[in-house]
């Protein structure tokens, strides 16, 4: 499968283009990057003017000329702080969806964070039993940790390198009291984190941002910095051995940026205009992080929030199923407009006539069937708008239906108590377990299951691990 990513970040968009292979790694056949700043575009109203959204747009439908020209199978697209903070966001995202037919989803900080640490779990090869990932992107800080591929810790802080240089750097070169201002801001912020972290003993801490990595590189070449001069590094599961970057070395490097102006960091090894611009606020979080968690040194990993994006996607659906899923999830109960009775039938009507912008009619009609099998009947050669699609299609409606169908029964009360879930393979059956914020309603997801278990061949449990 050859799957394109797009990456919509605070101040770049990336495109990378993958092949999956069987064992569920990748091959990176193409990248692409347009610098937008749509973060300093958006401060401090946080709204984005129109020409950046104008800009947005045409990166978005350059990208997908690239990879259609690549011919990827599918392409899926995420945005982080810059869109999920602005206030005109979505409204942004729908017009990207109308002119270019990409739609981006907008993740949430905590799910930024166990992307990113499915990415250094899966790059590490489990070479720590206890891992930390951090990784300091424009808008944000995040950090998560944990034994398995799932971390048990997922933070989102707004610690953005950009956040803060837009804040409290206001002079060139920055003057002591913006980053006493800083420091205070930021400590105050990681204080109730830092418990946390202080009490696990992590093996290894990777950090995957370009912040991190420009640090790295400004260490390397900066003379008063102390860095081994022929340290063999961390080597991953894809071949590349990763530097590390001591808290010593660190410092040295935050207190040397925070004396240069905007003119010297530009001469200096790593760093490109953007970088050079918001690199004083970045290391000066990068340093107080590793002081306030209490860590001696980080691998700087080469994979974070994309190469996790792409692990999921490959190991999961497809993008398009997956869009077409999360669509019929969201519309599912839109036949409530009509009458309580029969809503599922209202629901499938009301979506494969809506006319959505960007949707197919095919799309349409699978969407609305998704929706129609969430309660009741299951799918029925009797059933004329099931009939109407190619088998393929029905096959993808019926998987669909049957996860739509258990996410309908622990959520029949619609209070959202479930916040993750877990599938544990036990051979004769899959245990979906369950964490909570109060009792899920398990009878209705264990009922709602049938349609799972004719499709998939084997019966879903699902069980309550822990309920908060």
């Amino acid at each position: 499968m050859r799957l394109a990513v797009l990456d919509v970040g605070s101040n770049t968009v990336h495109l990378v283009v993958v092949d999956g292979r069987p064992d569920g790694s990748f091959m990176v056949v193409a990248r692409e990057r347009d610098t937008l700043r749509l973060a300093e575009a958006a401060f401090p109203s946080m709204i984005l003017p129109g020409e950046a959204v104008d800009r947005l747009v045409a990166s978005v439908a350059r990208m997908r000329a690239v990879a259609d020209g690549l011919r990827a199978g599918a392409i899926t697209g995420f945005a982080t702080s810059a869109i999920r903070e602005a206030r005109n966001g979505l409204d942004v995202l729908g017009r990207v969806r109308e002119v270019s037919g990409v739609t981006i989803k907008v993740l949430p900080g905590v799910e930024e964070a166990r992307l990113t640490y499915l990415a250094a779990r899966r790059w590490t090869a489990f070479s720590a039993r206890r891992l930390l990932v951090l990784d300091i992107g424009g808008g944000s800080l995040e950090v998560a940790g944990g034994e398995g591929e799932r971390p048990e810790l997922a933070e989102s802080l707004p610690l953005g390198a950009t956040r803060l240089t837009r804040r409290f750097v206001r002079s060139d070169p920055v003057r002591p009291e913006e980053l006493v201002e800083l420091r205070v801001h930021a400590l105050a912020l990681l204080g109730p984190l830092a418990d946390r972290i202080r009490e696990a003993p992590w093996e290894v801490t990777c950090a995957t941002s370009k912040t991190f990595r420009n640090l790295g590189e400004v260490a390397r070449a900066l003379p008063g910095a102390p860095t081994p001069a022929h340290e063999f590094g961390f080597a991953g599961v894809d071949g590349q051995t990763a530097p590390i970057l001591t808290r010593e070395a660190l410092n040295v490097v935050a207190g040397y940026l925070a004396g240069t102006t905007a003119r010297d960091r530009r001469s200096l090894t790593g760093l490109d205009n953007l970088r050079a611009g918001n690199v004083v606020a970045g290391s000066q979080v990068a340093a107080l992080v590793m002081q306030a968690f209490g860590l001696r040194e980080l691998v700087l990993a080469p994979w974070a929030l994309r190469e996790g994006v792409i692990l999921e996607t490959l190991g999961e659906l497809g993008p398009a199923e997956r869009e077409l899923l999360e669509a019929a999830g969201l519309l599912h109960d839109v036949g409530y407009a009509v009458a309580q009775s029969s809503r599922h039938k209202h629901s499938l009507y009301l979506i494969r006539n809506a006319g959505l912008d960007g949707w197919s009619l095919r799309e349409l009609l699978m969407m609305g069937n998704v929706a129609r099998y969430h309660r009741k009947a299951l799918p029925s050669q009797r059933h004329g708008d099931y009939l109407a699609l190619e088998e393929p299609d029905r096959l993808v409606v019926r998987r669909l239906a049957a996860l739509l169908r258990v996410a309908e029964g622990l959520d029949a009360d619609h209070f959202q108590v479930v916040e993750a879930a877990e599938v544990v393979d036990e051979g004769s059956e899959l245990r979906l377990e369950l964490r909570a914020r109060d009792d899920p309603d398990l009878w209705s997801a264990g009922q709602n299951a049938d349609l799972f278990e004719a499709e998939f061949g084997r019966p879903l449990v699902p069980v309550a691990t822990e309920v908060v």
